[in-house]
């Protein structure tokens, strides 16, 4: 089963634990303000389990890897799909522009 959802008919389409209407965002928060994901669970959130909190890091870890993705791929796009022009290969090669 998916941890975390997406539906347009839920909190206007934002991430939501399944089965609840709990947001992604709304227990991001509170972890960015220390709380542990234990507490949030006991003083926050009963119906999250243990497991929503690995779904919620290995989603958080794709959603990043997704964004870098589409970062790099709109540095190729406004280089006009030149690689070199992008940045891409000073990198490849090791060297920096500062060089």
């Amino acid at each position: 089963m998916t941890r975390i959802t997406v539906s347009p008919t839920i909190h206007f389409g934002k991430p939501c634990f399944a089965g609840t209407r709990i947001t992604v965002e709304s227990v991001i928060e509170l972890m960015q303000d220390g709380v542990p994901f234990t507490r949030i669970i006991e003083d926050f959130y009963p119906d999250l389990r243990p497991e929503d909190f690995f779904a919620l890091i290995e989603w958080i870890e794709t959603a990043e890897d997704i964004q870098a993705f589409q970062e790099s791929q709109m540095q190729l796009d406004a280089a006009g799909g030149d690689p070199e022009k992008a940045g891409w290969l000073r990198w490849e090669n090791g060297r920096d522009e500062t060089e």
